[in-house]
């Protein structure tokens, strides 16, 4: 999870303009991913709110976005002069929120019952993790990148 907040002295309607302009903000980019994949920001806007999904488009297999994806979710406001963009991105909420709830069971199950021999279970649950999660999270930097980039494109227009 990251916590983004970024500024901009332009309108909210140039910043929003922008960032939905894909072709324009990945101009020129080269991207490290080993599959060939070039990232796409999927954007919706409600009012203040705005939600930017991530997908790797290109690749020869489907992106993964078991049950959410990499998304970020936060307000875009107008105050003083300033446009504020402030929000969280999350990767795959409601599948970490299932995980973690098991770890910690299988945790308090462990002391309780002092059954140790639950460790290698609760190793392969972080393992599983990291490893088929790994592309996931590097879409949070792809994210965080992106806004930035969108923000720094639009200063130099």
């Amino acid at each position: 999870m990251k916590r983004i907040k970024l500024y901009s002295t332009h309108t909210r309607d140039e910043v929003l303009s922008i960032i939905k302009d894909n072709s324009r903000v990945n101009e020129g980019v080269r991207f490290n991913d080993k599959r060939g994949g070039k990232p796409f920001m999927h954007f919706k806007e409600n009012g203040d709110k705005l939600r930017i999904k991530c997908e790797m488009m290109g690749r020869p297999s489907k992106d993964n976005g078991f049950l959410v994806g990499t998304v970020f979710r936060g307000r875009i406001r107008e105050e003083g002069g300033y446009t504020r963009i402030s929000g969280l991105i999350t990767t795959s909420l409601i599948y970490h929120i299932v995980m973690a709830a098991l770890f910690i069971f299988l945790l308090i199950r462990m002391i309780i019952t002092s059954a140790y021999t639950m460790i290698p279970m609760l190793v392969f649950v972080v393992a599983f993790e990291l490893l088929f999660f790994k592309d996931e999270f590097k879409k949070q930097g792809y994210i965080e990148r992106y806004l930035v980039r969108a923000l720094r494109r639009l200063d130099n227009k």
